[in-house]
């Protein structure tokens, strides 16, 4: 209730907004004139509601009964007053002080008593009830304090003037009328006066001097309020010359001002006095009736109560317009101060190490160097300590880290040798054998190893368990690091859906310790890494307790051609590592034909000029023959990506009878948006999802369109599209766009249901299927990059290295039946992802060993889980995870 009662107190029951004019006339000040005040902006009106919602808040506070000129007001202040008062409230940024200050001096210079007279006849003042017999005392009514005889009042009257005879009848002593006085009244026409002069480009001091003298009195027509002998201005205000002087400080010249003063470099120079104002011209036009014109001793021109109501509009139109960037000046200077600050402490430090003779500084670094060696030495036997004591209770897996030598980057870029700790999957491998966890590795059969007899792989016997290796690169706390990982490729469908049971933790090396040949792209750091990896592997074949074989090579593109010492990268004109593809017309890449020329260059010429450490490898006749294309990093992060985004900009791109409905662009991907999410392929995605034109990539003119998708996201969104554009009319989608999108969709379907099903290979059928697929959609695709090449403004179908690699991996289904879907990087991926949780909580100098041990003590409760896994067959199936396509 109390909130409603305030409100009804302001008009239409809203905080007062500020208005720019009364009317569209132009508004006149000192002989200038603004002209053409435009409207508020919606920014000015929510500015003053916020403004009136804090003052209402601190008026409904108990801090009010500190301020009683802004209280009363408050309570019972007619209109214009509470509308100056938010005003007064805005300007001065919420200083309530100030605004007291200001109340306080107006309510003790603004009253003035004014005479009513009338003129009544003899009879109109008897019956006007005039006293007819005064005592003795004072007459406190008038203005001119008299002591009157003890008779008549109306005697008096008539004694003391002629009267005015009545016109219509002069003659009529009873018509004859007399002035008389029937009553006093009290105004308040000061305190406008004194708010458009203190409202001047005056500095604090100045003010002070003007309002403390008899300059600004003089000015506004009060030169003397009391006697010659009575109090000052300072005394009358409460608190003496010391309230005088805040109220003068709190007068803030961009509180009234259109144009606030501009400083002089950071801040401005308080030692530089105020310039002068600027004489201010005549005023032109008519001078109003009971207006004052007067110059004062600061150069301010005073004209009374019009000048005050013109001042009062035009600060509003000015202050209200130009508030929020003074607010960023503000806010910019005081950011610069801290920077200032923050710079000063820094040269003073700077100049006090300076002053240190030389012996104490080299004291004090060898001292720094001490202190954090010291520390890390400390986190390092601290962390060991604790896996010992993990270790001696059992509740860590006991593998044995191994430290191997590897050339690093010291920190001056010299190159060094050191020892690097290493989970070598030849003692990995025997401790889930000592542990009882064989079976968690798997078993396959005969017809696999005659499989991988085509690639030029010799099992070391028919036991043998097929081991995939895996590398990548990921950035964890500002650093970037390349983990290697193995896993066994005949392990358990449920197994495999757990990364943390399947994949198994080697190495982790920072990419900035990695010493680099440009030249040659030879890595050392990594090379001398897979030298003792391979050489574990080579354990592996000869163990007894478990027999193993490295059958594969994964990782993405990067990773592949530091691997194998490649000088065939998407960069340069030669682009495969399996055959000798160009760029060029030598041997195009584009080529899809049986007749292709670079199919008679496959496997003849090897990609490197070192050969890799992994050539060493036993059981293997050609390294180039385990390396897996991954589905994931080829279609989902490759191919796929440029298909849906081209698929979405052509169905985007049609203003009329389209596929989506919006009169531009950004609705009719909100149309998409909408129709995609209420599918059933849309699990997974968040319920923010949004397709926009820089998600499909239609930024550059001279760059394909591509969708910025996941990879999990991208296999969704291509069935969408192939269900989508099943449904639409051949005027909406080409037929070769529709087919385009099925055969690609349709190929993936089939190899992924045979994964799902645990297949280790496919069926004659289903290679010969799914390679009929892949070929139509791969000739289709390059039909639609011909097709639509320079007749659209931005660049579609783009024909990637990529889309080379797909010719491979289809050819491959049917020459050994092997399926690329069981060796997808999606799992290696969550595995990368979960290693880098244990990175960001260690230290970056001791991550490398710290890591391992972390991860040692996490494998423990999960070899025992898929050791339950593989022990009870009737276990339920878990559903795919996230990452992968559904």
């Amino acid at each position: 209730m109390a909130l409603a009662d305030e409100q009804q107190n302001w008009p239409d029951s809203q905080p007062p907004e500020m208005e720019a004019a009364d009317s569209p006339t132009d508004v006149e000040l000192d002989g200038e004139e603004v002209s053409g005040a435009e409207p508020e902006p919606a920014a000015v009106k929510k500015a003053s509601r916020n403004a009136y919602y804090k003052m209402r808040r601190f008026a409904t506070s108990p801090r009010i009964t500190q301020f009683p000129h802004i209280a009363k007001i408050w309570r019972a202040g007619s209109e214009d007053q509470k509308k100056d008062l938010l005003s007064q409230w805005v300007t001065t940024n919420g200083n309530a002080s100030s605004i007291e200050a200001t109340l306080n001096l107006r309510s003790s210079m603004s009253h003035k008593l004014d005479e009513v007279e009338e003129l009544l006849t003899i009879k109109q003042m008897k019956q006007r009830d005039v006293s007819q017999r005064l005592s003795s005392c004072w007459f406190v009514s008038i203005v001119c304090i008299m002591r009157l005889p003890p008779r008549q009042k109306i005697d008096a009257t008539v004694a003391s003037q002629p009267g005015v005879p009545d016109p219509a009848c002069p003659a009529s002593k009873d018509d004859v009328r007399y002035w008389i006085t029937m009553s006093v009244k009290r105004a308040k026409a000061q305190s406008t006066e004194l708010e458009s002069t203190i409202s001047g480009r005056v500095d604090p001091q100045a003010a002070f001097q003007a309002m403390n003298g008899s300059g600004l009195l003089s000015a506004l027509g009060a030169t003397r309020i009391a006697s010659s002998s009575g109090p000052s201005v300072a005394d009358m205000i409460p608190g003496g010359a010391m309230a005088m002087q805040q109220f003068a400080a709190s007068v803030s010249p961009a509180a009234s001002l259109p144009e606030p003063p501009a400083t002089q470099g950071l801040l401005p120079d308080v030692s530089t006095p105020a310039p002068k104002a600027k004489p201010v011209p005549k005023k032109k036009a008519k001078a109003q009736p009971g207006d004052k014109a007067e110059l004062g001793p600061m150069g301010l021109r005073v004209e009374g109560l019009t000048l005050a109501k013109r001042m009062d509009k035009l600060r509003q139109i000015a202050t209200w317009q130009k508030m929020e960037q003074w607010n960023d000046g503000i806010q910019g200077v005081a950011d610069e101060v801290a920077a200032v600050r923050v710079k000063k402490a820094q040269v003073k430090a700077t100049m006090q190490e300076l002053k240190k003779p030389l012996p104490e500084k080299r004291a004090c670094a060898q001292f720094d160097m001490f202190c954090t060696a010291r520390a890390l030495r400390q986190s390092a036997l601290k962390e060991a300590r604790a896996h010992q004591k993990l270790r001696a209770a059992d509740l860590t897996f006991d593998a044995l880290v191994t430290y191997c030598t590897l050339p690093v980057q010291d920190e001056q870029g010299m190159q060094v040798e050191t020892q690097w700790p290493f989970l070598l999957p030849h003692t990995m491998a025997g401790a889930l054998v000592r542990h009882g966890y064989r079976d968690v590795l798997g078993t396959c059969s005969a017809e696999y190893w005659q499989m991988q007899a085509a690639h030029g792989i010799t099992a070391p016997g028919p036991d043998s368990i097929p081991l995939l290796l895996f590398g990548d690169e990921a950035e964890w706390n500002s650093c970037t690091y390349m983990a290697l990982h193995w896993m066994a490729d005949c392990a358990d469908v449920r197994v495999q859906q757990d990364s943390r049971m399947s994949r198994y933790l080697i190495c982790v090396i920072p990419s900035h310790v990695h010493c680099h040949e440009e030249d040659s792209n030879i890595n050392y750091t990594l090379q001398a890494a897979l030298q003792h990896i391979a050489q574990s592997f080579d354990c592996l074949r000869a163990e007894c307790s478990v027999r193993a074989q490295l059958a594969g090579i994964k990782g993405d593109w990067k990773f592949l051609c530091q691997a194998l010492n490649s000088c065939r990268t998407y960069n340069h004109n030669s682009c495969c590592l399996w055959c000798d593809a160009t760029r060029d017309g030598a041997f195009p890449y584009t080529d899809v034909a049986e007749t292709a020329s670079w199919r008679s260059t496959l496997y003849l010429s090897d990609p490197w000029v070192t050969p890799p450490a992994l050539a060493t490898l036993g059981g293997i006749s050609s390294i180039l023959r385990i390396v897996h294309i991954d589905l994931m990093h080829a279609i989902h992060l490759g191919v796929g990506r440029d298909l849906v985004g081209s698929v979405l900009y052509l169905l985007v791109h049609a203003r009329r009878g389209g596929a989506f409905r919006g009169s531009n662009i950004k609705k009719r991907f909100r149309h998409a948006t909408t129709l995609f999410l209420s599918s059933p392929h849309s699990k997974g995605f968040p319920k923010h999802f949004l397709m926009h034109k820089d998600w499909v990539g239609m930024r550059s003119k001279k760059q394909y369109v591509e969708c910025h998708s996941k990879a999990a996201q991208t296999g969704s969104l291509i069935q969408w599209l192939a269900d989508f554009l099943g449904e639409c009319t051949d005027e909406v989608a080409p037929r070769p766009l529709k087919a385009c999108v099925w055969c690609l969709n349709a190929a993936m379907t089939v190899l992924f249901k045979a994964r799902a099903a645990g297949q280790h290979t496919l069926t004659d059928a289903q290679a010969r299927q799914a390679h009929e697929f892949g070929y139509t959609f791969l000739k289709l695709y390059l039909q639609l990059h011909a097709s639509y090449r320079g007749k659209l403004t931005y660049k579609v179908f783009n024909p990637r290295p990529k889309y080379h690699l797909l010719c491979h991996l289809f050819d491959d289904l049917v020459q050994n039946r092997r399926n690329p879907a069981r060796s997808v990087n999606f799992m290696d991926e969550d595995s990368l992802r979960k290693t880098g949780h244990i990175i960001k909580k260690c230290h970056a100098k001791t991550a490398a060993l710290t890591v391992l041990q972390r991860y040692l003590v996490g494998l423990k409760p999960k070899m025992q889980e898929a050791f339950e896994i593989t022990k009870n067959k009737a276990w339920r199936h878990e559903p795919p995870s996230k990452l992968e396509p559904s």
